[in-house]
């Protein structure tokens, strides 16, 4: 298994940009050439029999990069924490304030600090490219939250 410890989400995809256009257009799918021209198109799972290294990076691009643009919107995360402080004692102003953070609540629930990307199907192989834990340690106390807040209104 290999591991990549980033020190910086932005900082490494900055620097890693140039590569990655690179890469998107050497992929055989051609799925990551069009997810660069503007990020808007969907990026469905991986179907390719042989992964190479230029679909792998560029995977690995895009889903840091999902998590630069969550990072994009830190302080909405933080002002719904500090919400949250104010009426987690309540549980209907508690609920009111799970159906204000749906937007942002979808956005985060997929949120892992270690992200696994299958390299190779049979045998299964992964790598993992491992998160600042600090640098987003909002996102992960609101995903807490609002998955405590979820099976709570779900009940």
């Amino acid at each position: 298994m290999n591991i990549n410890k980033l020190e910086s989400i932005q900082v490494w995809l900055k620097t890693n940009h140039n590569k990655m256009v690179s890469c998107a257009e050497e992929t055989e799918c051609y799925k990551w050439s069009r997810w660069n021209k503007d990020q808007r198109t969907h990026v469905f799972p991986c179907v390719c029999e042989t992964r190479n290294d230029d679909c792998i990076f560029a995977e690995m691009y895009y889903r840091v990069w999902q998590v630069g643009q969550l990072l994009e919107q830190e302080d909405k995360f933080v002002n719904a924490l500090l919400e949250y402080e104010n009426v987690k004692g309540d549980k209907g102003l508690l609920k009111q304030w799970f159906y204000n953070q749906r937007n942002l609540g979808e956005g985060i629930l997929s949120l892992e600090e270690i992200i696994k990307i299958a390299t190779q199907k049979e045998p299964y192989v992964t790598m993992e490219v491992v998160l600042p834990k600090e640098e987003i340690r909002h996102l992960l106390k609101f995903k807490e939250v609002y998955s405590e807040c979820l099976s709570f209104v779900q009940v």
